[in-house]
């Protein structure tokens, strides 16, 4: 977070985005692209059920007994 990144546009219209003296991967999307509401509600039960998966692994963790040496 709180990464800055250069962009450059060619006279030709091509955009390179530069970050820390590298050029970073970059591809163009259809502006026109349509999403289909299936996907979206999908992801949103991926979310929560990461979110859920991530609050069982802390709650496991914590209630073990932690042995140093």
């Amino acid at each position: 977070m709180g990464k800055h990144v250069t962009l450059y546009e060619t006279e030709d219209g091509g955009v390179s985005i530069v970050h820390d003296g590298h050029e970073l991967s970059a591809r163009a999307f259809h502006k026109e692209g349509h999403v289909h509401q299936a996907v979206i509600v999908e992801n949103k039960l991926l979310g929560a059920a990461l979110r859920y998966a991530k609050q069982m692994q802390q709650e496991r963790d914590d209630s073990r007994p932690y042995f140093t040496l």
